[in-house]
């Protein structure tokens, strides 16, 4: 990128420069000679390498845009808006056992707020890519211990699903009655219940986790399916779905929750209400990673909109040098061919014969320009190819968008000095000789 950038910041001089050549002033010298002519070749590399770079840039930007805007239109498996979500740690010195109960408390306490229809708990949220991983076997299927299928695992609140905007595909959710004493159960995702169990039904079905006992020491208990829920994105919307396991929390309990709140409006209003329910159960409890779930998709997009941005802004710089360029070397061709211009009018040429030569020289270098960056461009899709997200590195519509942009813009960097041109009085053109 530093290279990227150096090369981009030396074109920009002898573009400029040629760019404030004076036709008028011009007028005076013949501009022909070896030495003209070298610098009308060099002028002419430049104007064709900062075509091509132009290019590929503008190419590579088209991708990660098109990339970019893929991503946040991704169904990411809940509603992620007007949903506020905090930290919290339990005090210490609570019993393992009295964990869900002190956050059942919380979760009671901030569903009374005003403009809160809903709230509860998890260990970990969606989007984060912070949840726990489990390996787990199939009652009936067993495995060695090294070959073992493994899932993320979560413990939930119940209505944790509902507060967060996930659809339940079949059974029934967590309730009240699923605590320490009543049978232990889980929900699966759907890309679990699809991989572990096709054609099949998986409610009824039993598996074993590897972590999360609720009910002392012992072996881990097989649970029961209870029901599927839909696939959320765990580590972002570009991310394939993973199996996932969730289990009640009065079943696996775990000392540091996520509280999340589905608010009516704007879910950053409730917040200092959220942090005053908090310390009225606890003065001493610290309310952390206050975020809403909108910021949590937009974090895990940043990458990707820094990439395109980044690339976008050096394709615009790289337009920009490309118009310059070309202009530059269409104005100083056509002060070298004031005297023709001349000739040529004053034996009846018109002006749109005029613009159109002019016209020609300008576009004739473009399209090698083009040729060249669409030959380099393919290099750079390869390497840019893992970091798109539903968009092919070749896509043809972006190479072609790119392509036409370019030329586009040529054509006007051309059409100035041709126009210029075209309004050339013969006489003085003559006298240029």
């Amino acid at each position: 990128m530093a290279s990227l950038l150096a090369a981009i910041l030396f074109g920009l001089a002898p573009a400029l420069q040629a760019s404030k050549v004076s036709l008028t002033d011009s007028l005076k010298t013949s501009g022909r000679g070896s030495g003209g002519s070298e610098r009308g070749r060099l002028r002419s590399t430049l104007a064709v390498s900062e075509i091509a770079l132009a290019v590929v840039l503008l190419l590579g930007a088209g991708l990660l845009l098109q990339s970019f805007v893929r991503l946040t239109r991704v169904d990411p498996g809940f509603d992620p808006h007007h949903v506020l979500t905090f930290q919290l740690d339990s005090p210490p010195g609570v019993p393992s056992a009295q964990l869900p109960a002190f956050y059942r408390e919380i979760v009671a306490r901030v569903s009374t707020i005003p403009g809160v229809s809903s709230a509860s708990a998890a260990a970990s949220l969606p989007l984060t890519g912070d949840n726990m991983g489990s390996s787990f076997e199939i009652d009936g299927q067993p495995t060695p211990m090294g070959s073992r299928p493994a899932a993320g695992f979560n413990a939930v609140e119940p209505g944790f699903f509902h507060t967060v905007g996930a659809t339940l595909v079949k059974g029934r959710d967590f309730n009240a009655q699923d605590g320490s004493k009543s049978t232990p159960v889980v929900i699966v995702n759907r890309t679990l219940a699809r991989v572990y169990f096709p054609n099949q039904d998986p409610i009824g079905k039993h598996l074993r986790p590897g972590i999360g006992n609720g009910y002392g020491p012992g072996e881990l208990p097989m649970r029961k399916i209870v029901g599927v829920i839909d696939d959320m994105k765990q580590s972002g919307p570009g991310t394939e779905a993973a199996p996932e396991i969730y289990a009640p929390l009065a079943q696996c309990p775990v000392e540091t929750m996520f509280i999340a709140v589905r608010t009516a409006n704007d879910p950053a209003s409730l917040v200092s209400a959220a942090r005053q329910q908090v310390t009225a159960l606890n003065k001493n409890l610290p309310v952390y990673h206050v975020k809403t779930f909108d910021q949590y998709f937009a974090d895990s997009v940043a990458a990707p909109r820094f990439n395109s941005m980044l690339m976008s802004a050096f394709a615009m710089l790289a337009v920009l040098l490309a118009c310059l360029g070309v202009y530059g070397v269409v104005s100083c061709a056509v002060l070298q061919r004031t005297h023709e211009i001349g000739i040529r009018m004053a034996l009846g040429a018109g002006g749109g014969s005029v613009v159109r030569s002019v016209l020609y020289r300008g576009m004739f270098l473009a399209l090698i320009g083009v040729t060249i960056g669409l030959a380099g461009s393919f290099a750079l899709a390869h390497l840019l190819s893992s970091m798109l997200f539903g968009v092919r590195a070749t896509d043809p519509i972006t190479f072609g968008a790119a392509s036409l942009a370019v030329l586009c813009v040529a054509a006007l960097a051309s059409y100035i000095p041709a126009r210029r041109a075209a309004r050339v009085n013969p006489i003085v053109a003559l006298r240029s000789e």
